[in-house]
């Protein structure tokens, strides 16, 4: 039986192990890139048949809580909006029909990370630091004279990169014609001419292409890059070659699993910018069911949670493009 909690000798304290907790936390923050402004959290049932629901106490110091949150009779809920690079406390107590509230569960700490930067590796043409004989017109950058790389306008865009890997370069441009169809591109050094020329498919006005190097063929050049700062560098080649934006966006999908407490299965991976993913779940291989459609992210993260997880002797995960 709970013990009302105004009567401190005669309280029952359902413990909640904070090991389970704070790691599903933590791990659900690390997971979920473009909502970090959010939080997962989850407890162990109270073992007792009179047990009808569940209080999440939540303050800005510890033992001092401002709000409190009837989430029913559940073990998981998830918060949202919290406060940017604010520091959260949360504690559970469980509750009868009669409203006789146990004592606080062991308490967790949350501090919400500052979000990485928005659009870090999605860029309009003409935000970089460009340079003569560039010119911008309209959104857009082009030269009007054929140049080498050394004397071709040059566009700069600094990046950073939240997950290390391998990463490629698109960009929507407009190559009319075999007399305008190429640039030079890299990434954290010059372009050198002829390894690092894009000869670009020509185009009926403006169209997504990815960037290759002459010396790899039409092979997509992919870039390794660490996490932390990087330059794209832009040089132009042939006149009347238009580009309007660019995206460095992850060369390949990928999907990881993590069990965390209470077997639930946390989906993470990394995928190309501006193409949607269907993450797909099978238990054996041949069936496959839909669990959700994601968009990665201006980073090219994405992650989610799959709760049926725990009702499955084994299962299988894999994502599927399905276009913008």
């Amino acid at each position: 039986m709970l013990t009302n909690k105004l009567s401190p000798r005669t309280k029952k304290t359902f413990r909640i192990p904070i090991s389970s907790l704070s790691a599903l936390v933590f791990l659900l923050v690390a997971l979920c890139a473009q909502a970090q402004s959010g939080v997962t959290l989850t407890w162990d049932a109270v073992t007792n048949s009179s047990i009808t629901g569940y209080h999440l106490y939540q303050g800005n110091a510890s033992g001092a809580y401002s709000t409190v949150l009837d989430v029913g009779n559940v073990t998981q809920t998830t918060l949202t909006n919290l406060a940017i690079g604010g520091t959260n406390y949360f504690a559970v107590t469980a509750y009868n029909s009669d409203g006789v509230e146990s004592d606080y569960s062991t308490e967790v700490q949350y501090v919400v990370n500052q979000r990485p930067p928005p659009a870090t590796l999605v860029f309009a043409a003409t935000s970089g630091a460009i340079s003569a004989p560039f010119i911008v017109d309209n959104g857009v950058i082009y030269q009007t004279t054929q140049t080498g790389a050394t004397d071709g306008g040059r566009a700069v865009y600094d990046f950073t990169i939240v997950n290390p890997g391998d990463y490629i370069v698109v960009a929507s441009v407009n190559a009319p014609d075999q007399s305008a169809d190429s640039l030079y591109v890299n990434i954290d050094a010059e372009p050198v001419d002829p390894t690092t020329i894009w000869d670009i498919p020509t185009t009926a006005g403006f169209a997504s292409r990815t960037a290759t190097w002459r010396s790899t063929g039409s092979t997509p050049k992919v870039f390794t890059l660490t996490a932390g700062t990087h330059q794209l560098i832009i040089r132009g080649r042939e006149a009347n070659v238009q580009l309007s934006s660019v995206t460095v966006s992850p060369a390949y999908p990928t999907i990881h699993l993590t069990i965390a407490a209470g077997n639930l299965a946390l989906l993470s991976g990394m995928a190309q910018i501006g193409q949607n993913y269907e993450v797909q779940a099978s238990t054996d291989l041949k069936t496959w069911v839909a669990l959700q459609t994601v968009a990665p992210d201006n980073n090219g993260s994405f992650a989610l949670l799959d709760p049926a997880a725990p009702s499955y002797p084994s299962r299988y995960y894999r994502l599927r493009g399905i276009g913008p």
